[in-house]
C-alpha cells in the first residue's frame, strides 16, 4: 500500500525539526481515531520505552502568540490563555502552507452537530456535551468581541474569517491533542463518556476491560468477601461519599458504624478495612439501615437514568443504520452500551436481595 502523502509530510517536518519516532512505531491513518500510532508488523514496544520525542519549538501554544505578538496587548491580558492559544491556531491555519505548522495537516476535527449531538440525549455525556458547548459560545462571544474592539486596519479580514466554525474547530484540536501526563496514559484509565467527549472514539468492551464505567477500584476485596452487586458498575468513590453523608446527616460517622477490628495500624490502613467491609455487605446490624440506604440511593439513580434513555430512545428512519454518519453510529452505540450498564447493574442489585 502507497504511503499516505500527509503522513510522510508530516514525520519528515517533524523529523527535520529534531522530532524521534520509536523505531518500533509508525503513524497511520485510523478510520476512528485518525493519525495515531501504531506498532509495525513483526515489531514489540518494550514497557516504559519512549514512543515519541518533541522538541518544544514544534509546539503552538498561547506562549508563540506572546511572543510573536500577533494580538493586541489588551486582548491577550483580558483573555484566559487557553482561548489565545486557539485564536493563534486559527490565525496560523488561515496562513496555509505559509505556516510553519503546516505540514501538521490538521484535519477537521469533529464538533458535532446539534442534531447529531441530539442522539447522545439522555446518557451520561449529555451534559458534559452541553457545558462544552455553553463555554465555546461563549469564549468566541468574548474573544471576537475583543478582536473587534483592538484589531489593527491591516487585520480586519482576518477577523472576519474567525468564524464560530473554526473556533469550534480550534477547540478540538487543542483539547484531543493536549500532552498532559493523564492524557497519555493508556485509554484503559479513561471512560468511553470521556473518551468521546474528549477525542470522539471509544474503547471496545472486553472481558478484562469495561470502558463504560469507572472500573479502577480503590480497595481491592478478599476472594471470600466479593462486592455487592450494587457496587460493581458505580465508582467506589461515589460509594463511599454516600455513605459518609447519610451517617454524618444522622449525628454519626463511617468509623463508629463500622468497627475494623484492626489493632494498631494507622488511620489509612483502618479506612481502607472500613471501605471493605462496607463493599461487600459485612457490616454489623446498626449500619445495616445505613447501607440499605446507600443502595436504595444509587437504585433510584439509575432507574432514573434508565428511564431518561428510554423518553429519548431513537428511532431510525428505515431502520438501516449504514446510512448514518460515523457520529450517529457512534453516538447510538454508546446508548446501547449506556443501556446495558444500567440493566447489568440493576439485576446485580436483585442478586443481592436473592
Amino acid at each position: 500500500m502507497a504511503a499516505d502523502p500527509r503522513i510522510t509530510t508530516l514525520v519528515q517536518w517533524a523529523s527535520s525539526h529534531g522530532a524521534v519516532l520509536n523505531n518500533h512505531l509508525e503513524v497511520h491513518d485510523d478510520p476512528v481515531t485518525g493519525f495515531s500510532f501504531r506498532v509495525k508488523d513483526g515489531h514489540v514496544l518494550p514497557a516504559w520505552e519512549t514512543v515519541v520525542s518533541l522538541p518544544t519549538p514544534l509546539s503552538l501554544s498561547y506562549l508563540n502568540a506572546v511572543s510573536q505578538g500577533c494580538f493586541h496587548p489588551e486582548l491577550v491580558s483580558r483573555t484566559p490563555p487557553h482561548v489565545v492559544g486557539r485564536l493563534f491556531l486559527v490565525k496560523e491555519y488561515l496562513r496555509g502552507r505559509d505556516s510553519f505548522w503546516w505540514p501538521a495537516s490538521w484535519a477537521l476535527a469533529p464538533f458535532w452537530p446539534e442534531d447529531e449531538a441530539e442522539l447522545l440525549e439522555g446518557t451520561n455525556v449529555e451534559v458534559g456535551l452541553e457545558k462544552i458547548r455553553r463555554d465555546v459560545k461563549r469564549e468566541y462571544e468574548d474573544v471576537t468581541a475583543l478582536l473587534k474592539l483592538h484589531h489593527a486596519e491591516k487585520e480586519g479580514a482576518f477577523v472576519r474569517a474567525v468564524t464560530v466554525q473554526l473556533y469550534q474547530w480550534a477547540y478540538c484540536i487543542f483539547s484531543s491533542r493536549s500532552f498532559r501526563p493523564s492524557l497519555v496514559l493508556s485509554p484503559a484509565m479513561k471512560t468511553n463518556a470521556e473518551l468521546l467527549l474528549g477525542y470522539g472514539f471509544m474503547v471496545p468492551a472486553t472481558e478484562g476491560l469495561h470502558n463504560d464505567y469507572t472500573h479502577a477500584l480503590v480497595v481491592e476485596l478478599p476472594a471470600e468477601r466479593p462486592m455487592l452487586g450494587a457496587f460493581r458498575h458505580v465508582q467506589p468513590d461515589m460509594v463511599w461519599d454516600i455513605f459518609c453523608t447519610l451517617a454524618e446527616s444522622q449525628g454519626t460517622s463511617a468509623a463508629e458504624l463500622i468497627s475494623t477490628g484492626v489493632e494498631g495500624e494507622g488511620e489509612e490502613q483502618q479506612q481502607r478495612e472500613r471501605q471493605r467491609k462496607l463493599f461487600s455487605g459485612a457490616v454489623d446490624g446498626h449500619c445495616e439501615p445505613f447501607l440499605e440506604q446507600t443502595v436504595a440511593i444509587i437504585q433510584h439513580k439509575m432507574l432514573q437514568e434508565l428511564e431518561r434513555l428510554e423518553e429519548t430512545e431513537v428511532e431510525i428512519v428505515g431502520g438501516d443504520e449504514d446510512e448514518l454518519s460515523g457520529n450517529q453510529k457512534l453516538a447510538l452505540e454508546y446508548r446501547r452500551r449506556c443501556r446495558a450498564v444500567l440493566e447489568n447493574a440493576l439485576e446485580a442489585m436483585e442478586t443481592d436481595i436473592e
